[in-house]
């Protein structure tokens, strides 16, 4: 009688170990469902990249990853996702690599530097001063506008010549971020990484041919 209920006890002891197990398995998997795919299919990536200019290159490479990433959170049915905004507003001027555009309240909500250097310190103070400097263009043109009512500044987009971006799209100040390659030193300098390696971006890179 008592071995029976021990051994009943054991059994459900087990059961509830097993459930627990598979429920924080499938949390872990869904918390990085988003990063999962399509970026993370090499075969996939690699036909995608021919298609960009240098997509051989280290840096080229790390941002079309970024962009497939942030295009699984924010879908081109509610965003509008651009690349390499130049901008230029006496005295500032740069190059954003991506920003993230509300098309309800055209807004831009995302500026994201990425930098895949091999130096991560060396990385994050440029993507900090890039992103300082957007910043300080961006309180330039509020100025600006104060004086002028009529004054504007666009920002151009290799992405499409109708997507024309104005300073207004950029106020309130959209949040910003700088993204690298996976690593376990990236997060110390407040990237977010991709789901790639500086050693996988580089072999990715070798096969494309």
């Amino acid at each position: 009688m008592y071995y029976y209920s021990w051994s009943l006890s054991i059994n459900i002891i087990k059961k509830i170990i097993l459930l627990i197990l598979l429920l924080n398995f499938e949390s872990y998997f869904s918390s990085y469902r988003i990063i999962a795919s399509p970026a993370q299919n090499i075969k996939y990536l690699i036909q995608n990249l021919k298609k960009i200019e240098n997509s051989k290159c280290v840096g080229n490479i790390c941002e079309h990853i970024a962009k497939m990433i942030l295009l699984e959170k924010y879908p081109p049915e509610t965003h509008i996702i651009l690349k390499n905004i130049n901008y230029s507003i006496a005295p500032y001027n740069g190059e954003l690599d991506i920003v993230v555009v509300d098309k309800l309240s055209s807004k831009a909500i995302i500026v994201a530097e990425v930098k895949c250097k091999k130096n991560l310190r060396k990385a994050s103070d440029e993507a900090d001063k890039q992103l300082l400097r957007f910043k300080n263009a961006i309180n330039h043109f509020r100025r600006r506008k104060k004086e002028e009512s009529n004054f504007k500044a666009l920002l151009k987009t290799k992405d499409s010549k109708n997507n024309l971006l104005n300073f207004d799209n950029f106020y309130p100040l959209p949040k910003m971020i700088k993204i690298s390659y996976r690593s376990q030193n990236s997060s110390n300098f407040d990237f977010q990484s991709i789901p790639y390696s500086r050693k996988e971006i580089l072999s990715i890179s070798r096969k494309i041919k």
